[in-house]
């Protein structure tokens, strides 16, 4: 019997085109004696660069825009059609003349294409093996999701009114309970964004399953992380979301701080956190100017205990690299891969310092790192 095929990990209507610069295509060839193989790219909307008579250009090369044959060939062969009376002999001339006319048609158009340059609208790509057919789909998803987050447009957006919220929190509401995780979370992104925050309810107590816990779900952040815990009245009304928030094991939830330290603990040193300016890019996009670099203990913190990973010293850095207002900070391992973004502030923050004004030379320190994962 055929073994069912695994659920796709993405969906490319996870990526819609109003929020990305790019798009991505997978395919998967090969047997279970073979092995399968995989290969996936990261394509552009736009041109990255053009092919032109063998060449790769980033400027569009200065080719002549041809215009094509005229369509004086169709004119003559309606006017033909619409003689009925021609004699067989001069209409079978006719339509040779018209063959040949239209090969050269043919032949025009095709010299045109040739002359013309080629858009290229691979930006990255990459090829794999595996033995099954699901840890092939699972590799180039993985390769893909880990990619895309570099195409995230920066957008600006426009402060929400109580009516935008409204709606949001309706349709957050609608996408929790139809499983469309993608829009949960591009609506929970649009309203963190001004300072809204999703507060999701806990599970049902086993005594009351009937029923469904009322979690009041927003909650206003900002400098002051001042909470509204039993709701968020906007225009008279409260808004509630009717959900089962999912709660994960002290043994999953712990597992997975054991891959956030390990992945900072990655490369032959010690890992980094660095702190910087500007406006925060998408999760490991581009970084803006960096602020200061404090570096971790080796390795980065013990065990995780009930989904918590205390970090062990973080050494100082002794003068920052510049001037600024830290804004955001990212843990990488000792080769700089990225691991994790966060905020800075000086309250209700990632990551919070007495001051987010940092002066060249100025020494930056770090006195307690915590990372909490999941609910219990």
């Amino acid at each position: 019997m055929k073994r069912p095929r695994k659920v796709a990990l993405i969906s490319i209507y996870d990526y819609p085109r109003q929020d990305y610069s790019a798009y991505w295509a997978i395919q998967v060839a090969g047997d279970d004696k073979e092995g399968y193989r995989w290969a996936a790219q990261i394509l552009s909307y736009e041109p990255v660069a053009w092919e032109y008579k063998g060449t790769r250009t980033v400027d569009r090369p200065d080719v002549p825009r041809l215009a094509y044959p005229s369509d004086a060939h169709l004119m003559r062969e309606l006017a033909y059609n619409t003689i009925p009376d021609t004699p067989p002999g001069n209409r079978a001339r006719l339509q040779a003349a018209e063959r040949v006319r239209q090969d050269a048609f043919r032949a025009e158009c095709a010299r045109i294409y040739e002359a013309s340059p080629k858009a290229v609208h691979v930006v990255f790509e990459t090829i794999g093996v595996t033995e099954t057919r699901d840890k092939a789909d699972t590799a180039a998803q993985t390769w893909v999701l880990d990619q895309m987050q570099n195409f995230r447009r920066a957008v600006v957006l426009e402060p929400l009114t109580d009516e935008d919220v409204a709606a949001l929190v309706v349709a957050f509401d609608a996408a929790r309970l139809a499983k469309d995780f993608g829009a949960v979370d591009r609506i929970r992104g649009r309203l963190k964004s001004s300072a809204i925050k999703i507060k999701e309810p806990k599970n049902i107590d086993a005594t009351v399953a009937t029923k469904w816990e009322r979690g009041y779900a927003l909650a206003l952040g900002g400098p002051f992380g001042m909470l509204v815990g039993l709701g968020y009245a906007i225009a008279g009304k409260l808004f509630d979301l009717v959900l089962m928030a999912i709660a994960y094991s002290t043994t999953v939830r712990n597992n997975r701080m054991v891959q956030v330290r390990d992945a900072i603990d990655g490369g032959a040193g010690a890992g980094l956190m660095r702190i910087f300016d500007g406006a925060r890019p998408a999760t490991c996009g581009a970084a803006t100017t960096l602020l200061a670099e404090l570096t971790h203990s080796d390795p980065c913190a013990g065990a995780p205990a009930s989904g918590v990973l205390t970090f062990s010293a973080i050494t100082a850095d002794a003068s920052a690299n510049a001037t600024g207002t830290a804004t955001w900070y990212r843990d990488v391992d000792s080769t700089g891969t990225c691991c994790v973004d966060g905020s800075v502030g000086t309250a209700g923050s990632d990551l919070n310092l007495n001051s987010t004004s940092i002066s060249v030379g100025q020494q930056v320190s770090c006195t307690s790192k915590v990372y909490t994962e999941g609910s219990a």
